[in-house]
């Protein structure tokens, strides 16, 4: 009985250091799930991001429409891609900045294609980089515009 008692209270350290290791990893894993709940959104919250897309073009200066939100129905696990397409137009400087603003949404969110469309320009000036000389010049350079398809990942309910 007292050899039993001297086990014990000799292996009390090391189930001590044990128990403040595991700890600590809980304490990790619980900052990575927190991490990654706020850039993984839900269904419910679909809405939200493409609210968030409409007010970041026009941040960036764009008018954007988003005619498809579909969904992969190939996806299995937790995660899903859902497919966002939109179509911006705006200076050529201002669909920039919306492209890159969008990439840097706090979501997990990646470009899967873009394309420039810049059949509304009907001014050879602005193909060899001549300045426009007048106000409605410009505004057909404006007229192009960029469409965009995005992957987000969501959490699947």
């Amino acid at each position: 009985h007292n050899a039993e008692q001297m086990r014990v209270l000799e292996d009390a350290p090391a189930k001590d250091h044990q128990v403040r290791m595991l700890q600590k990893e809980l304490f990790t894993v619980k900052e990575k799930l927190k991490r990654i709940s706020t850039i993984v959104v839900t269904q419910d919250e679909l809405v939200d991001v493409v609210e968030n897309i409409s007010r970041t073009a026009q941040q960036s200066g764009v008018q954007v429409q988003v005619p498809e939100v579909r969904t992969d129905p190939t996806a299995s696990g937790v995660v899903e891609d859902i497919r966002i397409r939109m179509n911006a137009v705006g200076s050529p400087a201002s669909r920039i900045v919306f492209l890159y603003r969008l990439e840097h949404l706090p979501y997990l969110i990646r470009i899967a294609s873009w394309n420039l469309d810049a059949t509304h320009v009907s001014s050879m000036q602005s193909f060899v980089g001549i300045a426009p000389s007048n106000k409605q010049a410009s505004k057909t350079i404006s007229g192009s515009s960029l469409a965009v398809e995005a992957i987000i990942s969501i959490i699947k309910q």
